[in-house]
């Protein structure tokens, strides 16, 4: 299986929040004029980029799509069957999603998806492997990441044909050590660029 995945990285030199994280999925997203999952760990952060970002997009040439605006199969279906779609999803989008073809040719993934701390489930495993003299981060908030990472990454990689572009827009997968734990998730046969590089080929193409 061949499959031409593209991972952009966007780094922070200051440690400040970036102020251009609209700009950058602005591009990403008209470079594949739309054709995109963004995928983000809560409703807020979502509904916030949604709200900031959904008027760069003519009506008539993007289809926005933001989940609970419509039953989750209904905005498959809609996704599958509008002129250049966009479709922004938090937890259940991550999996159990098969979009084929050319209508899926772009993941955003917003951030790492660890399970929040302070659920009452992940807290009481955590507590548990606590209990147990064992690193609840290391032992199962990394691990369980890192599946739901694959996961999503797996929404552009249905079939034999699929190919597109994968986006991380969370740092910690380069800056912090259980950083390569994610990156081991990737697909083998890829291209790693950074933001600058992978927009600036695409400008000429």
């Amino acid at each position: 299986m061949i499959f031409d995945i593209r991972i952009i990285f966007t780094r922070r030199k200051d440690g400040r929040r970036q102020n251009d994280k609209k700009t950058n999925k602005d591009r990403i997203i008209k470079k594949t004029e739309g054709h995109c999952f963004l995928l983000f760990t809560s409703y807020s952060s979502m509904n916030y980029l949604y709200n900031k970002i959904k008027v760069y997009f003519s009506k008539n040439d993007y289809t926005l799509i933001k989940q609970n605006d419509y039953p989750r199969h209904e905005m498959i279906e809609i996704f599958k069957n509008s002129r250049n779609p966009v479709l922004f999803g938090t937890d259940s989008f991550w999996e159990g999603v098969d979009v084929q073809g050319e209508q899926l040719q772009s993941v955003i993934i917003v951030k790492l998806p660890f399970k929040v701390p302070n659920d009452p489930v992940t807290e009481a495993i955590i507590e548990n492997i606590k209990e147990k003299g064992k690193n609840p981060f290391n032992d199962y908030q990394v691990p369980q990441a890192v599946i739901k990472f694959k996961q999503g990454i797996g929404r552009l990689i249905r079939s034999k044909e699929d190919k597109g572009i994968i986006t991380i827009l969370d740092n910690r997968v380069i800056k912090k050590s259980y950083g390569k734990k994610f990156l081991r998730a990737l697909p083998k046969n890829i291209t790693v660029k950074s933001k600058k590089e992978i927009l600036e080929m695409e400008d000429t193409e």
